[in-house]
């Protein structure tokens, strides 16, 4: 009968994000169907395993929001030595803190600053030529039907800003330590991608076009993991109706801002350049011009089925909005009649082909960016409205 109410009494923790009975200690128990855990809902399959206390008496230790008044528990049991968390993801030995880690930082948190700063000074200064040909140079000598206008990659702007600030709060003091469910979930898979920025800005720069598309995919995967590792145990879709209320933002907006937000931008927009990227490699071969057309276009419908999968099954209002963006600026670049943009094999900028092309990456662009404002207002909208009831 004990054991019964303990494990109903850490259901309701992990579910609701009650606080719990000082007098009533809570295990890591999984929760059913639906519940939330660790801050985020889990269905039978996706559960991660979780570690009790084994009887040479190992304590336990469960992180818990600082402030009590929110609906969902963040919450993340692991040991203290050489264990795992219940999400996961190792901590402990693979992310000292304390004595052990400088100044009290974990490891992971000084690998993403280092990361971040050599990401940004390479990435910049390859702008001067430093590593070979600038990315303006090689843009017009492999011009292809889908190459945007150089406004659109002006949203580096906006990545970089969102990422340095994620890497300064997860500096914060409150944010750091082994039981930051955030920096865990993101993992080393931020460090593979600013690797593998830097290394595709080298060979980009040196003309190896084949082996940048190689750097781009994985650039390109690991941002995947990013996104998919932050919303573990996601099934259910706006097409079948089953979309929980609380599911996506039963983090607080500041967490979504700081954590979600800049890896959402970075994975849409590297989602637009892998595109680009491979019509460069086909221009690189030197391709015919139909081949070349029919993979724009292909490529067209493959942009507006990722931001429609995003937004489906995970309200991603972001995706959307990102390749909205870029399309955008692909349909307003290579109708440009004044001699600036040249188009592959001489195609003139005013051909039937090439306005058709504007036209339909105009459609992408206005699609994507009304499933954007879908998904942002039912987002949106389920986190105000399961607010306001809770107030009631």
């Amino acid at each position: 009968k004990i054991s019964a109410n303990l494990a109903m009494q850490a259901q309701a923790d992990l579910a609701w994000g009650g606080k719990p009975n000082p007098a009533m200690p809570t295990p890591p128990v999984p929760p059913a169907q639906g519940a939330y855990y660790g801050g985020f809902p889990m269905m039978p399959f996706a559960m991660p395993p979780t570690s009790m206390a084994d009887s040479s008496g190992k304590e336990m230790e469960e992180g818990r929001d600082k402030a009590e008044a929110r609906l969902v528990s963040r919450s993340i049991t692991y040991q203290k030595e050489g264990g795992t968390t219940a999400n996961g993801f190792p901590v402990g030995a693979a992310f000292p803190d304390g004595p052990a880690g400088a100044r009290g930082f974990g490891l992971l948190q000084i690998v993403n600053l280092v990361g971040f700063v050599l990401n940004a000074f390479i990435v910049n200064t390859s702008s001067l030529g430093w590593y070979g040909a600038t990315n303006t140079e090689l843009s017009r000598k492999y011009t292809t039907f889908l190459t945007p206008r150089g406004t659109a990659f002006s949203i580096w702007g906006l990545i970089y800003v969102t990422q340095g600030l994620f890497t300064v709060y997860q500096l914060f003091p409150s944010q750091r330590g082994t039981d930051n469910v955030f920096v865990n979930r993101i993992g080393w898979a931020w460090t593979c991608v600013n690797f593998f920025q830097i290394m595709w800005t080298v060979v980009f720069a040196q003309d190896s076009v084949w082996t940048a598309l190689v750097f781009m995919a994985l650039i390109w995967a690991s941002l995947l993991a990013i996104v998919i590792r932050l919303d573990p145990g996601r099934a259910s879709t706006l097409i079948a109706g089953t979309y929980q209320e609380d599911e996506r933002f039963n983090v607080s907006p500041l967490d979504w801002f700081l954590y979600y937000l800049p890896f959402q931008i970075h994975f849409g927009w590297i989602t637009v350049a892998f595109i680009l990227n491979t019509n460069v490699t086909i221009v690189f071969e030197k391709a015919s011009v139909e081949i070349m057309f029919a993979v724009s276009i292909a490529c067209l419908g493959i942009a507006l089925s990722s931001a429609t999968f995003w937004v489906a099954t995970r309200r991603d209002m972001v995706h959307a909005f990102v390749i909205a963006w870029a399309t955008h600026w692909v349909s307003q670049h290579i109708t440009n009649t004044s001699g600036e943009v040249p188009l592959p094999w001489g195609t003139p900028n005013d051909a039937l082909m090439v306005r058709s092309l504007s036209m339909a990456a105009g459609i992408v662009s206005v699609i994507s960016l009304l499933m954007g404002f879908l998904a942002m207002s039912l987002a949106w909208g389920s986190f105000f409205w399961a607010r306001y009831r809770s107030g009631q």
